[in-house]
């Protein structure tokens, strides 16, 4: 009987823990051709801090590179499943996505996924909902290549499963693509890869 009871309050402790969980966002580290290499979920939150808002965790400070560098060195799951099996989106247990926290901050770097992909994204009720929040600027050409987006929930006002906004013909998406993904159906600015703005 102990046994038993100490097996279901393990469980319950293990499913708690995972409903629970949050990521922590750090630093990756940075190649020999200054670009920050990106090998898991933390690593990629942590990239997005970086770009969006800079990086500070009481240890570690880096200060916001809206220029910076990412290349992806593994696939990335943020969520292992966002979706039910009838195909409705997950209520709880889910970590957010942080495109919840962009503003009008724009991402004018370079992404490269080395054929990788990134999926689980949950991005409900933003503003910015994508990878990337708003991408691109007149001065400054702005490419994202080699990535996919799947299996991912986004949802909000400009809406893209790379970008939720690209900004004008400054941007260059080649080879990416979005696959199994739920986008929202009611935003007028929004786009499969990315929405225009």
């Amino acid at each position: 009987m102990k046994k038993d009871l100490l097996k279901i309050s393990a469980a319950v402790l293990f499913f708690a823990a995972s409903v629970f969980a949050t990521i922590t966002p750090v630093v990756p580290d940075i190649d020999d051709e200054g670009c920050y290499l990106i090998s898991d979920a933390p690593e990629l939150y942590g990239f997005a801090k970086i770009i969006y808002f800079g990086f500070d965790d009481g240890t570690t400070v880096v200060n916001r590179n809206a220029a910076a560098c990412g290349k992806l060195d593994n696939d990335i799951v943020v969520n292992e499943e966002v979706f039910n099996e009838d195909g409705s989106v997950k209520e709880s247990g889910l970590e957010e996505w942080v495109s919840k926290d962009y503003t009008t901050a724009t991402f004018v770097g370079s992404f490269d996924g080395q054929n990788h992909t990134i999926s689980g994204l949950y991005a409900p009720l933003n503003t910015w909902s994508g990878l990337f929040g708003i991408v691109g600027e007149t001065s400054k050409t702005v490419v994202i290549k080699n990535v996919g987006v799947i299996n991912s929930y986004l949802d909000g006002s400009y809406v893209g499963s790379i970008a939720a906004c690209a900004y004008g013909d400054s941007v260059i998406f080649e080879n990416v693509f979005s696959e199994n993904n739920v986008l929202n159906k009611t935003s007028s600015y929004n786009g499969s890869l990315g929405g225009a703005c």
